[in-house]
């Protein structure tokens, strides 16, 4: 099965969104080789809309925004 993988992106700012968290450093450290980035860590806020992630257990994993 393929990995599932998406990048927001709006203006200069940008979010990773994927299952794998060692497939998001590796994408954010290639990028770190072709352009000046800072990376915030994990986002809260994105256009004035608030992101919320539950991680309740493994199977039941939830991202809202608002």
């Amino acid at each position: 099965m393929g990995k599932i993988f998406m990048i927001a992106i709006y203006v200069n700012d940008f979010l990773l969104f994927s299952s794998n968290i060692d497939d998001i450093k590796a994408v954010k450290e290639d990028l770190k080789k072709h352009f000046e980035m800072k990376d915030l860590e994990e986002a809260s806020w994105i256009l004035q809309m608030k992101i919320e992630r539950l991680d309740m257990n493994l199977v039941s994993r939830t991202l809202s925004i608002s």
